[in-house]
């Protein structure tokens, strides 16, 4: 698929969202929560499909059950272990040797065009690339890009048995991505915040 748009993630790049937390603070599954007219992961869906030309779902078997035809889901190898978004990760560029990754979690309803342009323009160095929030110095490993190289020091990561992106990010010095709009970022994981959140997409 060409993308229409002017600032480009680097060529071989696949999609990846993420629905595969537990979502244990929402009490339910959180790619399924309406805030723009379907749920998220099919909003999702349809606001990366013009940034990638190759798109895929990530997370558990469960996770295949409703899902609308078209959708394809990658589930994580059990050879990683159950480790969060490094094992979805992991099992993707395995997957797809040579392919970079742009990895988008499902928990951020505030994200649009603007915001992924934004994400593009700061991957073109080739470097791991994630937004970054200056006033707590954290990435957001679920909003980043991961190129085809970082396939190897990731596993290494992950053989000196320790699981976190965050970590990943900040050792590489990875580029620091400032959102356009800092709501972008905001991660919903509560009822109360998905309700407030709710109110202020539908206005």
């Amino acid at each position: 698929m060409q993308n229409p748009h002017n600032h480009l993630f680097p060529e071989a790049t696949t999609g990846l969202i993420f629905i595969g937390g537990k979502s244990s603070r929402m009490g339910q599954d959180k790619s399924l929560l309406n805030y723009h007219g379907q749920p998220q992961r099919d909003h999702l869906w349809e606001l990366l499909s013009s940034f990638c030309e190759n798109l895929y779902l990530s997370g558990r078997l469960e996770h295949a059950i409703g899902l609308k035809p078209g959708l394809p889901l990658i589930t994580d190898d059990a050879a990683w272990g159950q480790i969060g978004p490094m094992a979805g990760l992991l099992t993707a560029f395995e997957k797809f040797p040579g392919r970079h990754m742009l990895v988008i979690g499902c928990d951020y309803p505030f994200l649009d065009k603007t915001a992924l342009q934004a994400l593009a323009s700061c991957s073109q160095s080739g470097r791991p690339t994630a937004f970054f929030q200056p006033e707590t110095v954290y990435y957001e490993p679920l909003l980043a890009w991961y190129p085809a190289q970082a396939f190897e020091k990731i596993k290494e990561q992950w053989k000196a048995g320790s699981y976190g992106l965050q970590q990943f990010l900040r050792a590489s010095n990875a580029i620091q991505c400032i959102a356009p709009n800092p709501q972008v970022l905001q991660s919903i994981d509560t009822r109360e915040d998905y309700v407030k959140a709710l109110k202020h997409i539908q206005g």
